[in-house]
């Protein structure tokens, strides 16, 4: 039985297993993805696998970068006050 992980741990895994920017993995996940053409009954679970892990990877991407202007814009007003 395997034991609960956070996602956030798994994401730092993948990361330290490819050694690559962000860019980088989604791009190889797309190749990868893209690699199996047509989805099949066969590949199906394999497909999917890879669409979430990149999706989960994007994810991240883009709330760290939300959560990095956010706190620009509050560092600005306070200094505007």
């Amino acid at each position: 039985m395997m034991e609960q992980v956070k996602l956030s741990t798994i994401r730092l895994k993948v990361r330290e297993a490819f050694k690559k920017s962000d860019d980088e993995v989604a791009a190889l996940l797309d190749r990868q993805i893209e690699d199996f053409g047509k989805p099949t009954k066969q590949n199906l679970a394999e497909i999917e696998t890879l669409r979430l892990l990149r999706d989960a990877l994007l994810k991240e991407v883009t709330q760290s970068v939300t959560k990095s202007k956010k706190r620009k814009v509050a560092a600005v007003k306070k200094l505007r006050l």
